[in-house]
């Protein structure tokens, strides 16, 4: 599935709004999981996008859009 995003403000942390700046909006979403922590859980997909694959916390963007 391919999403559109954008990171919620002021949630989102540096790492996240950058990625998505840099390498998005668009990202094919690759597995969804839960990170665990030192002390927390969390809830993480790994997106796919220009040149780049990594991890970003769903508590900290937003779907604006998708395509199948």
């Amino acid at each position: 599935m391919k999403i559109k995003i954008e990171p919620i403000k002021p949630l989102a942390s540096k790492h996240t709004k950058d990625r998505i700046n840099e390498r998005g909006p668009w990202f094919t979403v690759e597995r969804k999981a839960l990170i665990t922590g030192e002390d927390e859980v969390i809830a993480s997909w790994l997106l796919r996008g220009d040149d780049w694959l990594g991890w970003l916390p769903i508590n900290e963007f937003r779907i604006i859009e998708k395509s199948a």
